[in-house]
């Protein structure tokens, strides 16, 4: 889930870096504040100081919270410092939560899209691609194609294409996967027809074709 490839756009300005890196120390410094009281509350279990070590360890968990749950909404301007931590990043990554704000904050990360569609197809879609070369490396050694399938599904869900097979075009796509995988081909091409929906439902007309 950590192990992404990204690529960090940050500030060119020095005022830029400077408060990006003093906003992230201020994050980092809360959580080492945290785990400082986490370990002062375990001493003072450990001497049965009961009232004191509810206060800290409560105390510690609310703050930590407070801090967490604020940075769901740093697309208010209080908020958005919280962003230039790596930490909060994580936690965002974790829980499949996606930043948007008319603002952009100081780093910015680009991915390969793993979390959301990890063979970059829609994108090429939404371009309306005449021509498209997609490669599959994930870890399918049952040919499955887990990955393409979801990727069609998800175009046909947005209603940006549909998929046939070039071959024959009365043939759905389904069909042509499921031939590839029992077959010894080292490539498959999937045609592409746009604006199947009628006008109102996508951009101009087109087709295009896939060869993943």
């Amino acid at each position: 889930l950590f192990m992404v490839d990204y690529v960090t756009f940050s500030s060119l300005h020095r005022r830029g870096r400077f408060l990006t890196q003093a906003q992230a120390t201020a994050v980092h410094f809360a959580f080492v504040l945290f785990f400082g009281a986490m370990y002062v509350s375990q001493r003072l279990a450990l001497d049965e100081d009961c009232r004191s070590f509810a206060w800290v360890f409560w105390t510690a968990w609310a703050a930590l919270g407070l801090l967490v749950a604020a940075s769901f909404f740093a697309f208010h301007i209080s908020c958005r410092w919280l962003l230039s931590s790596h930490l909060v990043r994580h936690i965002h990554t974790a829980v499949m939560h996606y930043h948007t704000s008319p603002q952009p904050p100081l780093n910015l990360y680009l991915n390969d899209g793993g979390l959301i569609e990890c063979l970059g197809l829609i994108s090429l879609l939404r371009r309306r691609c005449q021509w498209m070369l997609v490669t599959d490396a994930t870890a399918d050694f049952s040919m499955e194609l887990v990955c393409l399938r979801d990727s069609i599904q998800m175009a046909q869900s947005e209603r940006l294409c549909s998929f046939f097979d070039p071959e024959d075009p009365c043939r759905g796509v389904d069909p042509l996967l499921d031939d590839f995988k029992h077959s010894q081909a080292k490539y498959l091409r999937i045609g592409v027809l746009y604006d199947c929906w009628g006008p109102g439902d996508g951009s101009a007309g087109g087709r295009g074709q896939s060869g993943p």
